[in-house]
């Protein structure tokens, strides 16, 4: 990092984290981990299951609708984590630095539901914009201060099991979220449906925030200077240019994921032929994390024995090859099959990148600071992911099917999801291309390191 970056940190004193010299207990990991899983149910129910419903309430092209809502969201997903992850750094509250952002920033999260339900209720697609604005502004105040907990807290040499663990609760949220929310969506009404992600997000942020031990700053550090904090940010890429072709190496692979994974719904819905597709979208994200988990469980040992650029080069390009038979598939066997595959190759990315990414850091001086510059290479293209896809879907058309006696149902054309799919494998391939650029001294990977990072859409 600049010197700039070096400046900017000096001000902070060090603290030592409550767990060092000891070994961390189960309830200890769990704790530090549980927020991974209300977040992730939460997102997992609002993104694969209630947004792309509710976007049909709104408009009868609800692609291009959800794709802008999409944007406009990880746009504050982007922004906000930069200037929040100066502020928990420097928060000398008696509580610790990061509990009060959990707090404040889930209670805003909280009113942002509450006004996106109230947005449902009146058929208001501004307030559901703004409502959904304050939703990811909430969350990621309090998950930028949550993902520097395993850089506070864990030691040295247990940053790789509570990883592990906190890896574990965001894959089990995700797959909950979607699949109960999706289960119960039509026995359960709009208001039940937003209470329970809600008292979700609660539950399992006041286990986290009750049942950590945090070491607050012994004094309150200079207020930030944000001219030449945010200069600090700018990583030099001709300084750092294996930082740089990571950076962006990631930054495609979440270009093509993100392009797809919002659009599931109506994948399920128009290619498939499937009436209630909410059903069954639990069971494609069941079928990618089974993949993922087996793969990102091994990936340690096959890291070490192959090296970490050649993993990364095999799973960049196996879900380049994974994702182009989405578009041939006609029935929902097909599809989890082809999940399954397409989750082995993500999960050995998901683990194998992290660890790429943490062994080209220029500098961990300031642990929030840093998670966030990296954390835009996932947020960032999910700005421009959402509104291409659903422009792209949509320019193909639409058919529309007419049952007597209902309203008209608009279905998307095959051409459109041939886009979509072919935009995203163009993507992963653009990611070879970058680490193609990657000159790495390999070192032996640390088995149990999975990516401590709270997947936002």
């Amino acid at each position: 990092m600049n010197s700039s970056a070096s400046t900017a940190s000096c001000d902070i004193p060090e603290v030592e984290s409550p767990y060092a010299g000891r070994r961390i207990r189960l309830s200890e990991y769990l704790a530090m981990s549980a927020m991974a899983f209300g977040v992730n149910f939460h997102w997992g129910a609002l993104i694969l299951i209630l947004m792309p419903r509710e976007a049909k309430g709104f408009s009868t092209n609800p692609a291009v609708i959800f794709g802008l809502v999409i944007g406009l969201g990880a746009l504050v997903a982007t922004v906000a984590p930069l200037f929040v992850g100066a502020l928990t750094d420097r928060c000398a509250a008696k509580v610790g630095r990061r509990r009060p952002y959990l707090i404040w920033g889930v209670a805003i999260n909280l009113l942002g539901l509450l006004a996106m339900y109230a947005g449902v209720q009146a058929g208001s697609l501004a307030l559901y914009i703004a409502a959904f604005v304050i939703v990811q502004l909430g969350n990621n105040v309090a998950t930028t201060a949550f993902s520097s907990l395993i850089p506070d807290l864990a030691p040295p040499g247990q940053r790789g099991p509570a990883s592990g663990w906190m890896t574990l609760f965001m894959q089990l949220g995700t797959l909950l979220g979607a699949l109960g929310i999706g289960l119960f969506m039509d026995a359960a009404g709009p208001a039940a449906k937003y209470a329970a992600v809600g008292l979700l997000l609660t539950l399992f942020t006041a286990f986290t925030v009750l049942g950590i031990r945090e070491t607050p700053l012994p004094y309150r550090p200079a207020k930030v200077r944000w001219g030449s904090y945010l200069r600090s940010l700018w990583i030099d890429p001709k300084k750092y240019p294996n930082f740089a072709w990571v950076w962006v190496m990631r930054a495609a692979i979440m270009m093509g994921f993100y392009a797809i994974m919002p659009f599931v719904q109506f994948y399920f819905t128009d290619m498939i032929g499937v009436e209630r597709p909410e059903r069954v979208v639990g069971g494609l994200i069941g079928g990618i994390m089974v993949g993922s988990a087996t793969t990102g469980l091994l990936c340690g040992a096959i890291c070490e024995r192959w090296g970490l650029i050649r993993v990364n080069r095999l799973a960049c390009l196996g879900m380049a090859v994974f994702t182009i038979p989405f578009i041939f598939c006609r029935s929902v066997p097909q599809v989890l099959f082809v999940g399954i595959l397409f989750g082995l190759a993500y999960g050995a990315f998901i683990s194998a990148n992290w660890t790429l990414g943490t062994s080209v850091l220029p500098s961990r001086s300031n642990a929030a600071k840093e998670m966030a510059v990296w954390h835009v290479a996932m947020t960032l293209p999910q700005t421009v992911a959402g509104p291409i896809a659903g422009v792209g879907v949509a320019l193909f058309g639409q058919r529309m099917v007419q049952v007597p006696g209902e309203m008209p149902v608009y279905h998307y054309t095959p051409a459109g999801y041939a886009f979509l799919f072919s935009f995203a494998t163009l993507c992963f391939g653009l990611s070879l291309l970058a680490l193609a650029k990657v000159r790495l001294e390999e070192k032996p990977a640390e088995a149990t390191l999975s990516e401590p990072e709270i997947a936002h859409v």
